[in-house]
């Protein structure tokens, strides 16, 4: 990936730096709508902000060495996909319906969890045992071949840096998610993490009225 004027890898090679990378994704629950199209429905979740960061795990101390708040102009969404066992947190988010319905919808990051998942039933709502499946970022998903995955957006951050992820990820993940009752001054909230390795940990915590 690429960060400002440097660049990260996000895989497991046989020698160098190796970095992780998370994303905190922070949202109102009851803004979660339903969605049928191309054959297949779910659950989106539309707003929000998010923070991302990344760290240096090569020796597995995890030191954080970039970190940044992606703004509103990124768009960003969660949506899950019943039919096709699979979720992401997108950019360029759009409400069901309109033209150009979903956007972005696996980049900067998607899961397919595979048939059987516990994705086939969820709604965005409700707490969630960690499902494993398959990771990607791909800005012309769904797509049968990575290699069509298209160029990569470049994300922009607060502090006025930006990033975009060059890897078309096809590696094992993991998802969660955890449902906690914020107090009545709060918002209701939802959190994303991602980890961008050869085996990429992906949790949620999930805050509800």
């Amino acid at each position: 990936m690429q960060w400002g004027a440097n660049q990260y890898v996000l895989a497991a090679l046989s020698g160098g730096e190796l970095y992780s990378l998370r994303f905190d994704y922070v949202a109102d629950t009851n803004n979660t709508q339903s969605w049928a199209a191309g054959g297949t429905h779910g659950y989106e979740l539309l707003g929000g902000t998010a923070t991302v960061t990344l760290s240096d795990i090569t020796y597995g101390l995890g030191t954080v060495v970039k970190q940044g708040t992606l703004t509103a102009s990124n768009n960003l969404f969660v949506s899950v996909d019943n039919g096709n066992f699979s979720i992401g947190l997108g950019t360029g988010g759009l409400p069901p319906g309109a033209a150009g319905f979903p956007a972005y919808v696996a980049y900067p990051f998607g899961l397919e969890g595979g048939g059987g998942s516990a994705f086939g039933a969820y709604d965005l709502s409700t707490a969630l045992d960690p499902v494993s499946g398959i990771a990607l970022a791909c800005t012309n998903f769904p797509t049968a071949v990575l290699a069509y995955c298209g160029a990569p957006l470049v994300l922009q951050l607060a502090d006025g840096e930006s990033f975009d992820i060059t890897e078309y990820w096809s590696r094992s993940a993991n998802f969660a998610a955890t449902v906690v009752s914020p107090p009545v001054s709060e918002p209701a909230t939802l959190g994303l993490l991602f980890f961008g390795l050869a085996a990429i940990g992906f949790t949620r915590k999930l805050k509800s009225n």
